[in-house]
């Protein structure tokens, strides 16, 4: 990829309502495969059932030190 962007996978996060099965509405800042620049970059996750309970968000930190890895 141009512009010393670097894409970047990781496994992502699971999220379930334990009441009711209820669908969840998943929102994330990033997802698996995007590009990132070198340096760090946070990434959050959040999910809502139909009710707006929310759960403990997923956030962690995907460092690029600017170099392939294969």
């Amino acid at each position: 990829p141009g512009s010393d962007q670097y894409p970047v996978s990781w496994d992502e996060p699971v999220f379930e309502d334990d009441v009711d099965g209820t669908s969840l509405y998943i929102q994330k800042t990033k997802q698996p495969g995007d590009t990132f620049r070198p340096g760090s970059t946070t990434v959050l996750y959040t999910a809502m059932d139909s009710t707006y309970n929310a759960a403990t968000p997923c956030l962690f930190t995907v460092t690029v030190n600017g170099k392939w890895i294969e």
